[in-house]
């Protein structure tokens, strides 16, 4: 896999919601990107024909706990509304979350109940295939009926 270091945000955020979608591809009839400013990065339409919401948070770097020494890859749960304002994302702004790890070409897809803090940690030897695929299959068991 070629691994850059310099990539610029806009390029994360987009290699990340393009990983995702092609995941999301193979369980969903159809997906869809918004063509204007939404709180969800890609729309998905389940086999009855309904819409769930996907918002997709990528990171490209390993954080690390100073005291405890703990490594995970760290996403923002949160929203930016005009430039700097921060805030949570509401109950209907999306259905669940795809966080991207993009050096391990990894997603792991989390419904958004199931998110409730600021950030979402993700274990350094948690971010594995079986944990992408048990996620995948926990969406598709949830969302696409």
């Amino acid at each position: 896999m070629i691994e850059k270091e310099d990539l610029s945000t806009n390029q994360i955020g987009h290699s990340g919601e393009f990983l995702a979608a092609s995941m999301l591809q193979r369980i969903f009839p159809a997906i869809a990107f918004p063509q204007t400013i939404a709180h969800y990065d890609i729309l998905c339409e389940t086999k009855s024909g309904d819409f769930v919401k996907c918002q997709v948070k990528t990171t490209n770097k390993i954080e690390v706990n100073a005291i405890e020494k703990y490594k995970y890859w760290r996403f923002s749960t949160s929203r930016r509304d005009h430039g700097s304002v921060v805030n949570k994302y509401e109950e209907n702004d999306l259905d669940f979350f795809a966080f991207v790890c993009l050096k391990k070409n990894l997603v792991v897809f989390v419904n958004a109940g199931d998110v409730g803090k600021k950030f979402y940690r993700i274990p350094v030897d948690k971010m594995n295939k079986r944990k992408q695929d048990l996620s995948l299959k926990k969406i598709d068991r949830d969302w696409n009926n």
